[in-house]
């Protein structure tokens, strides 16, 4: 509602004539309250000589279009009404039978304007279970008087929130229970309660995020069968789904709400931990979780990055991933991007066959990551731009006269740079980056000190590169990161 809106409130005011200098203060209170937008309607303004004083109270109690009535409770007030005497008794009767009637039980206001030695509030006994407001203390005479007033007005200090929906899982009956549930939303309540433990509680859930990731290995058994292998792995894909969205999430909850950046530095650690579950020696048991724990690096980079916690992304990009039981060996951040992927990739293949697609693609994981993008959750243009931000930091770095495997990111969404060519645009970011302020915090992301050093870079290797710039590549990848535009504006 708006000021041009306001319809003011009509309200009458009951009170004892205690002393004159009591009823002065009454005419002031309802002189204030006219000055701030409450037509109040006073006896000793309205009542002229000739006219029935009761017949007068009457019908201000039951007229419909008084909105209120002020019942301003004093010792006297409270005594007179009891044991109706005089005007206040007669008044009394009246009130308490449209009370009692339940004409509209928020239509009698009691307001307490004194108090007892002890402490206790002076209220008749027809209106004493009422919720009051306070007006007795002149300390805080301020503070209740704002309250009767957004009461009168309708404008209450805290409104209820609107009515929202239940959580979708509520009516999911296949969704598992499982103890990252638990975890998770312990954390996301104390996250958004404020509660110092919050950090404790995001360890816990990473804990117990790391164990179910670990129960989705397969044990390759004695004697089994190819197809029974196969078969498995596409299961544990299918359970990492909803892992996946729990993930989700919790990444979503810290990008927007945390503060500590606890929580950030928690993250690459946890990444390190999953080395352990990339297969090694080419186990094509466990091919999957190497898809796996690549999904949840790429996610982590697009969800934060989406969020514009550029600090967390740079630290995920620069911090060096060491594996358990293998002194001194540490690695990159492209230890996550999928490397010999023809078994899995295969096995894709053999899914959609077996779904009666009959379709063999050949770039088999971008069409999964493409499939089992949420568009509402996380638009899979964001992945590619994610995924390709991902092979550029480490391509920046990289001498190019001495590539290694270890420090390379292929970008599995775009399929291939060659089949990348008929975008045109640039990248959001990169349009962002046209802004010196944005490209200055954006630049940690990029491991780059300033707009040069990032063209020194590019120039160095990445303009010559010859999956870039072979043919008429050259140019559709320089707008894609809008090299001539960076930081100019």
């Amino acid at each position: 509602m708006s000021s041009s809106d306001y319809v003011p409130p009509k309200v009458f005011i009951s009170y004892s004539w205690t002393s004159d200098e009591y009823a002065d203060w009454v005419k002031k209170l309802a002189e204030k309250l006219r000055d701030n937008g409450v037509d109040v309607v006073l006896d000793r303004w309205r009542l002229r000589p000739g006219q029935d004083k009761f017949a007068f109270m009457e019908q201000m109690v039951t007229d419909p279009e008084i909105k209120n009535v002020l019942i301003l409770c004093d010792k006297r007030y409270a005594e007179r009404a009891d044991h109706r005497e005089g005007g206040v008794g007669t008044e009394s009767t009246i009130i308490s039978q449209e009370v009692y009637n339940e004409v509209d039980q928020e239509k009698f206001i009691p307001v307490i304007t004194e108090r007892g030695p002890d402490g206790e509030s002076y209220q008749p006994l027809f209106i004493k279970s009422r919720i009051y407001i306070d007006l007795s203390d002149q300390n805080r005479f301020e503070m209740g008087y704002e309250d009767l007033l957004r009461t009168l007005t309708g404008r209450p200090a805290s409104e209820e929130p609107p009515l929202g929906k239940p959580p979708g899982y509520l009516f999911e009956s296949s969704r598992p229970t499982s103890p990252t549930t638990f975890a998770l939303r312990a954390f996301e309540s104390a996250l958004m309660n404020d509660k110092r433990h919050s950090t404790g509680l995001a360890r816990d859930y990473l804990d117990r995020f790391l164990e179910a990731l670990e129960a989705l290995q397969i044990d390759p058994q004695n004697g089994k069968e190819v197809v029974q292998l196969n078969n498995l792995m596409l299961k544990r894909l299918e359970d990492w789904d909803f892992l996946r969205d729990e993930w989700l999430s919790f990444l979503g909850f810290i990008s927007r709400y945390g503060t500590d950046k606890r929580l950030f530095e928690a993250i690459p650690p946890f990444f390190e931990s999953t080395l352990k579950l990339i297969p090694r020696h080419n186990h094509s048991w466990n091919q999957h979780l190497e898809f796996i724990v690549h999904e949840a690096f790429l996610y982590t980079i697009t969800v934060f990055l989406q969020g514009q916690s550029f600090e967390p992304v740079a630290l995920l990009l620069s911090f060096h991933y060491r594996e358990r039981g293998i002194t001194g060996l540490s690695h990159r951040y492209g230890i996550f991007s999928n490397g010999d992927t023809r078994y899995l990739e295969n096995l894709l293949n053999q899914m959609w066959s077996k779904q009666g697609n009959g379709t063999k693609y050949q770039y088999p994981e971008q069409q999964w990551l493409h499939q089992r993008a949420n568009e509402n959750l996380i638009p899979f243009e964001l992945l590619k731009e994610a995924d390709v931000i991902l092979w550029l930091r480490l391509e920046l770095e990289t001498d190019p006269n001495n590539k290694f495997s270890f420090l390379s990111w292929f970008p599995a969404t775009i399929g291939s740079f060659q089949n990348y060519h008929w975008r045109v645009d640039s990248f959001p970011l990169f349009q962002r980056a046209a802004s010196r302020r944005f490209f200055d915090q954006f630049k940690v992301v990029l491991g780059v000190d300033s707009k040069d050093d990032f063209l020194q870079r590019w120039n160095r290797g990445l303009s010559q590169d010859s999956e870039l710039s072979g043919g008429s590549l050259g140019s559709y990848w320089e707008r894609i990161f809008n090299i001539e535009k960076l930081a100019s504006t």
